[in-house]
This record gives structure tokens, C-alpha cells and sequence, in this order.
């Protein structure tokens, strides 16, 4: 039972990860050249294509579910590592909060909020670590 629950949870990560790749489709930038916002649309994919969407689609796909069907499933838990490029979108939450056209407390705290989240996931990729190390031995 807790394992479903788990699972639908990370279904549920892996469809906000895939809606947000089709937002940033739709997401206007800024030309670095003329200084005025792109709203092309084949400009905007191509940029996106170009630059982080190999990463986020492969932080989005269940690649060791997917790998499990051409692999041994043993071999295909070892693609479950690719699911860390996950955090690799948080790093966008910087330049997110900056861009925010809202109040400097509300950014005061979203940056806390955010500097918790850091902590919180630096002491978990260390207990990982000392966990694989004490489990080698």
C-alpha cells in the first residue's frame, strides 16, 4: 500500500515536470541582441530546444520504468539516478523569484524558502552518501 503511494506521487512530480515543459514552449524570452521580448513560436521551441530540454525531458521520463522493458530490471534500476536531473530544474527557482513582479518581502521569503529547501536537500544527499558508505562495508 505505501509503495503505490509513492508511486502515484512520483507520477504526479513526472506530469508537473511534463506540464511545465509545454508551459516553457509558450513562455515568452527576452532577445539578448535587440533587448525586446520573442513571441514567435518557432523561435521560442528552437531556443528551448537549444538549451535545457534534453534535460528536463530525460528528468521528466520514467527512464528506469522504460528501461525495464528492454532490460533486466535490475540492470534498468540503475537508470533510476537520472531521476537527480530533477533538481537540476530547481536550479531555475533563482532566476524565477528574481524576475517576480511582486513585493521584496514576498522575495525575501520565497529566497528563505528556498535557502531551507537547499539545506534540506544537501543534508539528504549526505545522509545518502554515509548510507551507501556504511552499506559497502
Amino acid at each position: 500500500m505505501r509503495e503505490a503511494y509513492f508511486i502515484a506521487i512520483n507520477y504526479f512530480v513526472d506530469l508537473c515536470f511534463l506540464l511545465d515543459i509545454i508551459v516553457v514552449f509558450r513562455t515568452t524570452f527576452t532577445d539578448e541582441k535587440t533587448g525586446k521580448e520573442e513571441s514567435n513560436p518557432k523561435k521560442i521551441a528552437v531556443r528551448y530546444l537549444k538549451s535545457r530540454f534534453w534535460i528536463d525531458l530525460l528528468a521528466t521520463l520514467p527512464m528506469d520504468e522504460i528501461m525495464s522493458w528492454f532490460v533486466d530490471p535490475a540492470t534498468a534500476k540503475n537508470f533510476q539516478l537520472l531521476g537527480v536531473l530533477k533538481l537540476m530544474r530547481v536550479l531555475r527557482l533563482s532566476r524565477i523569484i528574481t524576475y517576480l513582479n511582486v513585493k521584496g518581502d514576498v522575495k525575501v521569503s520565497l529566497k528563505l524558502s528556498k535557502l531551507i529547501y537547499y539545506l534540506v536537500m544537501y543534508l539528504h544527499c549526505q545522509g545518502c552518501t554515509w548510507y551507501f558508505i556504511v552499506k559497502q562495508q
